[in-house]
């Protein structure tokens, strides 16, 4: 049976949209591209809404079948296409293991970050100055999940086995907010090369965050940093 059009909704300022588009591209999945831009509201349209009543990108489209929240999108990607295996393993352990991963990259690490993060994006969708005091108590709670990760990368090029994997693509896009908040983790040795690795050895990692890297200027000044 023929694959459906498949859709991403998407913008490159977005961590998890990047790892879709990451894994997209490392998958080698015929998709059709649409930006979605939070920071004019786009994501609130009627059109948007019927998509995704969330209001919440990243999303996708596959013919008719609309899904949102990213983990569950590269589980129905892996469910409904063929990938490489590497990136969602199909032995049950390797693949748990994965998950594990995956879910820590969202349910830790972004959520310590974005505590940050919403400090200084408060300003770009119209709210107060962000509050130093705040972020200063925030960056306390980015120690215990940063500190978890770079004890688990000893000697690893990738957080599970020996290929870029899923959970990879995640914890790599979402590092990067401590770029956007121009915050200092080098003191993380094995989470610094971890990211040198992943950006040297896989094109389309580079390609997608060379997009993020492009907003940068204009999200800085909107940010006041």
């Amino acid at each position: 049976m023929a694959e459906q059009k498949l859709t991403l909704y998407w913008l490159p300022a977005s961590q998890p949209s990047r790892t879709l588009k990451t894994a997209l591209l490392l998958a080698k999945l015929p998709h059709e591209e649409k930006f979605v831009d939070i920071t004019k509201g786009e994501h609130k349209t009627p059109e948007f809404t019927k998509i995704n009543p969330k209001q919440s990108i990243p999303c996708i489209t596959d013919g008719d079948f609309p899904l949102g929240e990213s983990n569950a999108i590269l589980r129905y990607l892996a469910a409904t296409r063929d990938i490489p295996e590497h990136l969602y393993p199909k032995d049950p352990k390797v693949r748990a293991q994965v998950d594990v991963w995956m879910d820590f990259a969202q349910n830790n690490l972004r959520v310590a970050l974005a505590n940050v993060l919403r400090q200084y994006l408060a300003k770009v969708f119209g709210g107060p100055e962000k509050d130093d005091h705040l972020v200063a108590f925030f960056m306390k709670g980015i120690a215990s999940p940063l500190s978890y990760l770079e004890k688990s990368l000893e000697g690893k090029k990738y957080i599970v086995g020996d290929a870029i994997s899923f959970a990879d693509l995640q914890l790599f896009h979402e590092l990067t907010t401590a770029q956007m908040c121009k915050l200092d983790i080098k003191e993380y040795k094995n989470i610094a090369a971890y990211q040198e690795h992943l950006l040297g050895a896989h094109p389309e990692i580079k390609q997608v965050n060379d997009m993020f890297a492009s907003t940068l200027e204009g999200l800085y000044a909107a940010m006041g940093i």
